[in-house]
């Protein structure tokens, strides 16, 4: 797992010196690590490789509109003037117990 990003004591913005992975429980979202709990991935239930995903900010503000999603897709985001990828490691549907997804999200230096 590379570094996890910190939060910048200035202005309280997610500063990514590398990338973060997070657990995303189906029908659930989670806080981007770094972001203060103001940027939220949240996935719906995950049926055969699929899910959608979503990204916004607490102020309401999609950041990534509602899409569907299979193991392997990236997507991009902008916040405060820098651009975010966010890839979709793994989708887990379990048989036993709660599906989740492994997100990866860090600064998009292509």
């Amino acid at each position: 797992m590379g570094e996890t990003p910190s939060k910048c004591p200035e202005h309280g913005r997610a500063q990514y010196s590398g990338r973060a992975l997070v657990n995303v429980t189906q029908r659930s979202g989670v806080a981007i690590p770094g972001s203060g709990n103001a940027v939220v991935v949240s996935i719906g239930d995950i049926t055969r490789g699929r899910t959608r995903l979503s990204v916004s900010h607490r102020d309401g503000t999609e950041l990534v509109v509602s899409t569907m999603v299979t193991q392997g897709d990236e997507l991009s985001f902008e916040l405060d003037s820098v651009r975010y990828r966010l890839v979709v490691e793994e989708l887990r549907n379990l048989l036993i117990g709660d599906d989740y997804a492994v997100i990866e999200v860090g600064e998009d230096r292509r």
